[in-house]
């Protein structure tokens, strides 16, 4: 007998039944190594995905910035303080800009990997083991021998036989 599951070790196994025996199989599968390294692709994946989440929400709050202060400018003349405010704005927000591209293309290498993983993790049955049988036959009724002996006598136009039949 071979159970196989994608994505977990095959379990092969060969067991003797005796005449009208049942007999319950426990069978804890394993993962495959393959199934464990997709799904450790895919939680980076995610985690990568957070990441960019993050530099994007901080890239957005820094143009925010920048912007608030270019309004300003539409008004009056800007401090040093403020103009020096409005670069560290602007290239806080392109740094931003450029770690959350990293972040999502890492995710997206690391999606790409994990899932093809995950979906050609395909084991291939090995040879069954052998099942030691340690418990004794249960015990069973007496059982009339299966031996026998039939005739059958045939007549016909041209003459007659007989068909004998031994069963052991």
């Amino acid at each position: 007998m071979t159970l196989t599951r994608t994505g977990y070790r095959p379990y092969s196994v060969e067991i003797d039944f005796r005449r009208d025996e049942r007999r319950p199989l426990d069978v804890q599968m394993e993962q495959t190594t393959q199934r464990y390294a997709a799904l450790g692709f895919l939680g980076a994946a995610g985690a990568g995905l957070i990441a960019g989440g993050i530099f994007t929400g901080i890239a957005f709050a820094q143009q925010g910035r920048a912007q608030s202060i270019e309004t300003q400018m539409g008004t009056r003349n800007l401090t040093e303080q403020e103009r020096a405010d409005h670069d560290s704005a602007v290239t806080s927000r392109d740094e931003m800009r450029i770690g959350a591209i990293g972040a999502f293309a890492g995710t997206t290498l690391l999606a790409l990997i994990g899932t093809g993983l995950f979906i050609f993790d395909r084991s291939t049955p090995g040879l069954p083991t052998k099942l030691r049988d340690d418990t004794p036959a249960p015990p069973q009724a007496k059982r009339a021998p299966k031996v026998g002996f039939t005739a059958i006598p045939s007549f016909g136009p041209t003459g007659g036989g007989m068909t004998v039949e031994l069963r052991f």
